[in-house]
């Protein structure tokens, strides 16, 4: 199974990232568009993971304890891939969330799972081969946005009838 760890949305949440794929929109000359029930923020993704790794899995994730705590949005920006961007809205820093992260690292490291090392560019996904994306024309669009963290989600990414689904498990 191809598996991440995540920061699942509530509705409020989702309704302001769809605001701000309107907005991109109009920036763009095409793209794919994140659709609303898979827009998250990934903490670490593992790729494939055998399924009786599962209850390990979900004991590191379980290992890590945190309080509730506030993220806001506060810029759009973009990762420019050959000839298209994906364009994302990321975090004002946050303390709490870099915690997280490392803690979880730690833990999934300790129980043998494998994942990429790099440095955590904490960010939603909003489009993926963003065509002639022009971050300047995205500089006045208002990203201001708070929600509440409690949980990390571990999800499944699989496509169903040609379609990319992800799933809390």
């Amino acid at each position: 199974m191809r598996l991440f760890t995540a920061v699942c949305f509530d509705e409020k949440t989702k309704d302001f990232l769809e605001q701000c794929q309107i907005k991109i929109r109009e920036c763009i000359c095409g793209g794919n568009f994140t659709s609303r029930d898979n827009l998250h923020l990934t903490l670490i993704f593992l790729g494939e993971v055998s399924p009786n790794k599962i209850l390990d899995l979900k004991q590191s994730v379980d290992k890590v304890k945190f309080d509730k705590f506030e993220l806001t949005f506060n810029v759009i920006g973009s990762f420019r891939r050959r000839e298209s961007s994906i364009v994302w809205v990321g975090f004002k820093p946050n303390r709490m969330l870099s915690a997280v992260y490392e803690n979880l690292a730690a833990e999934l490291k300790y129980s043998g799972f494998l994942f990429e090392e790099r440095k955590y560019t904490p960010h939603a996904t909003l489009v993926r081969q963003a065509l002639h994306f022009d971050p300047q024309r995205t500089a006045d669009l208002s990203c201001k946005f708070s929600f509440e963290v409690s949980e990390i989600a571990i999800m499944k990414s699989e496509y169903i009838k040609g379609k990319l689904i992800y799933s809390k498990i």
